[in-house]
């Protein structure tokens, strides 16, 4: 429609890749997905620097496509990549397995990686029946399936058991499960049924356990079978082993939603208004005696519902309905004092946004974890779920922000790990209101005005992006359906501003003037009927008046039905025009014209200025494309010029079509028919590309996209050759194409191309070749590993982390360092995943470890330091050091135990050496013949201190003695001053006090000097 397109390769779309990775190397669970999160509608030719702008209905790009659940280590928005996708509903309930994994709860059916099909049947998917259990390790424990026949609302473990409720009535695994009730207990490790069956008589909304007691709370009225049912309204106490009501009988009025137990208090929320067997007002929140079940005078009172509760030493936060809680006014989210029992809601108030719910909440340390429905919370923009600083009362989000595409039902925390689960099914993501741009490798690039409405048309003029659309504000200014924004992302101050309401859907600059169409009645001041025209010259570039519009005014109606103006394009000098419309400035002209833009009808029109050219359509106009002297045009129509035209035809161009039609010459037979309209059409070279929401394409199948050959007599006669072979197969609406020399772009509302997944934007080659993913993060070094912790025995530490985001780049090494803050020597070990192995640690020295992460782009800055740990196996190091040595000196004479010749000492062994079974390699020391044994500690590669003295003469301290490693073998070489006499070297191995290994020499000192002992 607008200029001719830049060729574009093909090759240059090379560097780009799907992004996503797991945390250690190999198969991921979750991944990233390239591109937007809404329609694609425009997109434009390439700028001087390749790079491609793109206009829709997202709001959104690059999202990780999590399913309904998903993980975070650390503080960190980007979902743990190693936890699987949840799929076939809600994820409702969560609680840690006390190892780092998490029980999970809900209504979906399929836990894994999904791969869209849906079937849960391919490699690493399991199906679920509302029940699962994550490991530590983000793997799915293949062990654990037992399944309910219903939707979970709570779960609690304790011990080696879970225990879950909703509104299910059968549990287990099996054809044929047995019977329970809303309530259900099973083993931790195996997934077995327990007998425990309270069996209430309508659905469990919460749970929590205490010791012996299980509280459940929901919308029940009865508890127990047969004869042993009781009344218990909506909240009751049962034996955790045998499922025994007690007679603990608070009796609430309502629905209970939430229970938090605290010392000897149940607090509880929900929709009730009363409390008591006689009844007492409680307006959705209360406490009772943990023992009694005897209702407390703590009565903060709310509005509307209460959906969770959390306790953290003397305040309670409660989230859900309400406006007002505990004599103050908060929306949805509250802190209240336990001690004070009215008016007790604190200074904290986080503001959700207004007529928004907090649907969970979670403490840890000082950080209040939330999610609901609401789009800020906390002074800032959060999207569903956000973490709140407890100590700051007002303005109190914190940086995190993994930002759900849908209401989230759950947080749970878990040690470093933070578990969401809801009805969203991605997460994180590049914000980007309705509009993005591509760089020339294809990546998303910095560039993000955002504008409030749909973008329904973009062009590019050097370093000014024309924007067209339904919006009404762009980068936060008014803008009226048509703006200029800079290359730079910088809001030109040109400001056409039409009426309220207005909208553009085409734009075209022809010279210094800039030609528009849509939906509007007015450009500024200026009455203008759905198109109109204004000069870009001078002044008028960068500030509009009404002086600038220019007197070209073509003016569409149609009585009746839509006259908006869908597409134009510039032939010569007369603009070709479709729509809806049924007459241009009052000439009839049913879904197309053309209109003269010569000077004489820019500065002074007339209707004389609507040419003869008439094709007719009997319905809207949506797109058309020019090749020599005919024009291609597309729609919703079935008949052009009275001929039966179904969706596409071909209509010349040439002078006498313009200025005296005929429908005999100028409509063409070209006629290939589509099953269904057809929105977008490119050509390139002499093919035409065709897109829209239609599955055949002249009575072959074609899948919204399809290709026409229009070289020869296919150019004005379609036969069944000139169908080409291209066919990308989407799997949704296309909306827009731009061909690029040998490539074409597709925008819609597709989420596959034939096999692969290509979330709405998407590069095909000519012949049929899909690109790589495009509008992806450009991949980065990775961010730094998570969670280092590690366990040290025998010098040797194992490092474990949580691998970070990779960059989009998979991981290829990571790498633990180990630093001595007390002079040991720094060591490194590296390995495709967690955990890392870190040999050669100083007896003795204080570590901490890093670790960092490499990809093809670079190796990440180092994570937070490990814990400081100590190295078994020894003293302090020396504050001195020495010159290291070894051989034999001059002046040293030896014997040896075993009788060998005199020379470098050597060890008499006693029994072969060994690694001590806790890991401590064996230590050095010198010591005089015929004395006890005297243990020597090494630390920092030095001997420092003996433990014991020989009873003859002092010991003798072995310093800066260099030790080297190679597997399991330590060599040592050590210079210490000796006085003349026989000396014992003793190395030995020791777990605890018990000697396991030992090796011995004598030594014969005949002139006491400086000597070298290498052992």
């Amino acid at each position: 429609m607008n200029a001719p397109a830049r060729v574009m390769t093909l090759a240059l779309a090379a560097g780009m890749a799907v992004l996503g990775s797991g945390s250690a190397l190999g198969a991921t669970q979750i991944s990233q997905l390239p591109g937007p999160t809404g329609s694609v509608n425009a997109i434009s030719e390439p700028d001087s620097n390749g790079v491609r702008y793109i206009g829709g209905d997202f709001t959104m790009f690059n999202v990780w496509d999590t399913g309904s659940g998903a993980a975070f280590t650390a503080g960190s928005s980007i979902p743990n990549t190693d936890f699987p996708k949840v799929s076939g509903g809600e994820v409702r309930a969560a609680a840690g397995d006390g190892s780092g994994g998490f029980y999970i709860g809900g209504a979906f059916n399929c836990i894994g990686a999904i791969n869209g099909d849906g079937d849960c049947t391919d490699a690493g998917e399991y199906a679920r029946s509302r029940l699962a259990h994550i490991l530590a390790d983000g793997s799915v424990d293949p062990a654990w399936a037992p399944g309910v026949n219903n939707a979970v609302n709570a779960i609690a473990v304790s011990g080696s058991t879970v225990y879950v409720g909703g509104g299910f009535t059968t549990a287990g695994s099996g054809g044929s499960p047995p019977t329970r009730n809303r309530l259900a207990a099973f083993d931790a490790t195996t997934g077995a049924l327990a007998d425990w069956n309270p069996n209430p008589n309508n659905t469990v909304q919460a749970i929590v356990v205490s010791g012996s007691t299980v509280y459940v709370g929901g919308d029940f009225g009865a508890i127990g079978a047969g004869a042993s049912s009781a009344l218990r309204y909506r909240l009751a106490a049962v034996d955790a082993t045998s499922g025994a009501l007690a007679a603990w009988n608070p009796s609430v009025g309502g629905t209970v939603y939430a229970i938090a137990l605290s010392g000897s208090t149940v607090y509880f929320g929900g929709s009730f208004t009363q409390v008591g067997l006689n009844p007492v007002t409680r307006n959705r929140i209360a406490a009772v005696d943990a023992t009694t079940g005897a209702l407390t005078a703590w009565n903060p009172g709310a509005d509307m519902t209460v959906k969770r509760l959390a306790v953290s030493g003397s305040t309670v936060y409660a989230g859900g309905d309400f406006s007002s809680i505990g004599g103050q006014s908060r929306s949805a989210l509250a802190a209240l004092d336990a001690t004070a029992n009215t008016n007790n809601a604190t200074a904290w108030d986080p503001n959700v946004g207004s007529g928004s719910s907090i649907f969970t909440l979670a403490v840890s340390g000082s950080t209040v974890y939330v999610g609901g429905n609401f789009t800020s919370i906390g002074g800032q923009s959060r999207n569903r779920i956000a973490a709140l600083d407890a100590t700051v009362n007002t303005n109190n989000a914190t940086a995190w922000n993994p930002n759900a595409n849908g209401n989230v039902s759950l947080v749970a925390v878990s040690g470093p790990t933070v578990y969401a689960g809801g009805t969203f099914n991605a997460i994180g993501g590049q914000p980007r209101a309705r509009l993005a741009a591509i760089d020339a490798d294809g990546y998303l690039t910095d560039w993000n005005p955002g504008a409030n409405g749909g973008v329904k048309n973009i062009l590019v003029d050097g370093s000014t992006v024309f924007i067209g659309g339904e919006f009404s504000s762009v980068a936060s200014s008014t803008r009226r359906g048509l703006a200029a924004v800079g290359t730079d992302g910088t809001l030109s101050t040109w400001n056409p501003s039409l009426n309220n309401g207005g909208s553009v859907r085409d734009v075209v600059k022809v010279g210094t003037d800039l030609f528009f169409g849509g939906y509007f009645s007015a450009i500024g001041g200026v009455t203008r009927g759905n198109i109109g025209a204004v000069s870009l010259a001078g002044s008028c570039a960068t500030t509009f008046t009404d002086a600038c519009v220019k007197s070209w005014n073509p003016a569409t109606t149609t009585p009746g039905r839509g006259a908006d103006v869908n597409t134009l394009y510039q032939s010569g000098s007369t603009m070709l025009v479709g729509g809806p419309f049924s007459a241009v400035s009052a000439v009839t002209r049913e879904g197309a014209a053309a209109v003269g833009i010569d000077s004489t009808c820019l500065d002074a029109y007339t209707s004389a200025c609507v040419r003869s050219w008439n094709p007719d359509f009997n319905e809207r106009v949506n797109a058309l494309e020019v090749l020599g002297d005919v024009a291609y045009m597309s729609g919703w129509f079935g008949t052009a010029s009275g001929s039966s035209r179904t969706k596409l035809a071909a209509v010349k161009v040439d002078s006498p079509c313009i200025t005296s039609w005929s429908s005999g010459s100028c409509l063409t037979a070209w006629n290939p028919t589509a099953g269904n309209a057809v929105n977008a059409l490119a050509i390139s070279g002499t093919t035409l590309y065709a897109g829209g929401p239609f599955q055949t394409f002249a009575g072959t199948a074609r899948n919204r996209v399809a290709s026409v050959d229009l070289s020869g007599a296919c150019a004005t006669t379609f036969s069944a050759p000139c169908l080409g072979s291209w066919n990308p197969d989407a799997g949704g609406e296309v909306r827009t194409l731009r061909a690029a020399g040998s490539n074409v772009y597709i925008g819609g509302d597709f989420t596959t191309l034939g096999s692969a997944v290509r979330h709405r934007l998407a590069v095909i080659g000519a012949d049929g070749t899909l690109g790589p993913a495009i509008g992806g993060d450009r991949p980065t070094e990775p961010s730094p590993p998570t969670s280092v912790a590690v366990t040290e025995s025998g010098q040797v530490a194992t490092v474990t982390f949580q691998g970070a985001f990779n960059g989009g780049s998979a991981v290829t090494a990571y790498t633990a360092t180990c630093a001595s803050s007390t002079g040991g020597a720094t060591r490194t070990g590296t390995g495709a995943s967690s955990p890392l192995t870190v040999t050669g640690l100083s007896p003795g020295a204080t570590y901490t470890c890093t670790v960092s992460a490499t990809n093809a782009l670079g190796t990440s800055a180092a994570s937070a330091a490990s814990a400081a740990f100590t190295v078994t196996g020894g003293g302090s190091a020396p504050a001195e050091s020495g010159a290291s040595g070894s051989g034999s000196p001059a002046g040293q004479q030896a014997s040896q135990s075993s009788g060998q010749s005199s020379g470098v000492p050597r060890l008499g062994l006693r029994r072969p050496p060994q690694q001590a079974p806790d890991g401590r390699f064996v230590t050095v020391g010198i010591v005089p013949a015929g004395a006890t044994t005297v243990v020597q500690i090494a630390r920092s590669g030095r001997m420092a201190g003996s433990l014991s003295r020989a009873p003859r003469a002092a010991a003798r301290v072995a310093t800066n003695c260099p030790i080297t490693t190679a597997g399991t073998t330590r060599t040592f070489t050590c210079r210490t001053r000796l006085g003349t006499g026989a000396w014992t070297l003793i190395t030995e191995a020791r777990a605890g006090s018990t000697v396991v290994a030992s090796i011995s020499r004598r030594v014969v000192v005949k002139a006491a000097r400086r000597t070298a002992v290498t052992g």
